[in-house]
């Protein structure tokens, strides 16, 4: 099958959910080609001293092309070329994302002239919103986003979706922060009746269980056997609320002498880490909370084997599902950000959303378990949670979906459909 991926800021080797889209469709064998520009987005610039060549490259045994651009402000992408380049490709499949970028919007607002099946992802949810603000400021600025998006960005939003066959909402709560404010009435029900919950994902190549890893990263993280180690992995901003985190993991740890808390994501230097810092000294727990540097996914996923299980208090992240990868249990807040992840108590357990009492006793129960050597210790358990996370969440099951539909596009939203209650079905597999 020829595959068309239509994104602007195509970046090789980071993780994010095109490249492992683009990575699984290339193992199953298909001729895919991504159409991007010579930059990536601005919250990646740092990592790249200058644009990207033009022109068509190999890369990872599938192909990229690279064309000239204008960039315009909010990472948008103005992109001329990217019509007669796609339509000279004719692909069976065209997976747009980012399309509030505009630089998709030429592919499908020409959908008629395309045999393949149209399909565009979108990922916004509320969280993002969330910022270390509060009250009056914090209204103000999202008042200020939301005449932004309603004057400008809304209007190629509902272009993009209304030129798709297929709409892929990253989250439940996708569904209930962005519709709204894309389309009302009869106009969003057309809309609606499109979309379906595709989450982000992870490659099973990069993330699994691996038991030599696990007695590796533990040894060298001076991590006994007997101890319990909870994790957390994030870019150290404020809107992620570490101060909760630490004294969340600090009252769990007051409690259950062998819990140690890591947490990842630390730059040398940065104030913000630094932040962090004082408040696991203020606990008087310092040498019982572990700093990791911000970590490449292969290391992520041998600190995530050393650990025992995650706790992610507030923010979705994708490597929530990453480390799910390795077998990793979980405990989640229920927001419609991610509840979709976990099959309670299976894989995982949910607290009320920002109940942070109940979640302090979930963090202690799921340590006692833990060091009670239980059940849901075993090496068996860890892997059939692996199991279980790739048939929902990996990026080749996905692939494989996205195939399908384009193979049947009569029956495309089937094809796609997914929601938390699949998890059952394979439980009862």
């Amino acid at each position: 099958m020829r595959i068309a991926m239509v994104d602007p800021y195509f970046a090789v080797g980071l993780g994010y959910q095109p490249t492992g889209w683009f990575n699984a469709f290339v193992a199953q064998g298909h001729h895919v080609r991504a159409f991007c520009s010579c930059y990536t987005s601005t919250v990646a610039r740092h990592l790249y001293d200058r644009p990207f060549e033009e022109g068509l490259a190999k890369v990872n045994g599938g192909e990229m092309l690279r064309m000239r651009v204008r960039l315009l402000p909010r990472d948008m992408v103005y992109c001329s070329g990217v019509l007669p380049k796609v339509l000279e490709f004719d692909p069976d499949l065209i997976l747009a994302t980012y399309p509030g970028t505009i630089f998709a919007l030429p592919v499908i607002r020409n959908h008629a002239r395309f045999r393949g099946l149209m399909v565009s992802a979108f990922g916004e949810n509320s969280a993002q919103r969330h910022t270390s603000m509060r009250g009056a400021k914090e209204f103000l600025r999202n008042l200020m986003l939301d005449a932004a998006f309603f004057t400008i960005k809304r209007h190629f939003y509902c272009a993009a979706m209304e030129g798709s066959d297929v709409i892929l909402l990253q989250t439940p709560d996708t569904f209930t922060h962005l519709l709204p404010r894309v389309a009302w009435g009869r106009r969003r029900q057309r809309i609606a009746e499109r979309c379906v919950l595709s989450p982000l994902g992870f490659e099973t190549a990069v993330f699994y269980v691996d038991e030599d890893e696990r007695r590796a990263e533990r040894a060298r993280l001076g991590v006994a056997d007997e101890e319990v180690l909870a994790l957390y992995a994030c870019k150290i901003m404020p809107e992620k609320r570490l101060d909760i985190w630490v004294e969340l993991m600090a009252a769990a740890m007051r409690r259950v002498p062998r819990l140690r808390a890591m947490l990842i994501g630390f730059k040398e230097g940065d104030a913000r880490c630094e932040q962090v810092r004082k408040w696991m000294d203020a606990t008087g727990l310092r040498d019982r909370f572990i700093c990791a540097a911000f970590a490449k996914r292969e290391h992520l996923r041998g600190l995530a084997n050393a650990a025992d299980f995650g706790v992610w208090h507030l923010q979705p992240a994708v490597t929530i599902q990453e480390v799910m990868g390795t077998g990793l249990y979980m405990v989640l807040t229920d927001s419609s950000t991610v509840s979709h992840l976990v099959a309670d108590p299976v894989t995982g357990r949910y607290f009320r959303h920002k109940d942070f009492a109940q979640a302090e006793e979930l963090v202690v129960q799921t340590a006692e378990a833990f060091m009670e050597k239980g059940a849901i210790t075993a090496v068996a358990a860890r892997k059939r949670r692996a199991e279980i996370n790739a048939g929902l969440f990996s990026y080749e099951t996905m692939a494989a979906k996205l195939v399908a539909a384009a193979a049947d596009p009569k029956h495309a939203l089937e094809r796609m459909r997914f929601t938390p209650a699949r998890m059952q079905e394979h439980l009862s597999a």
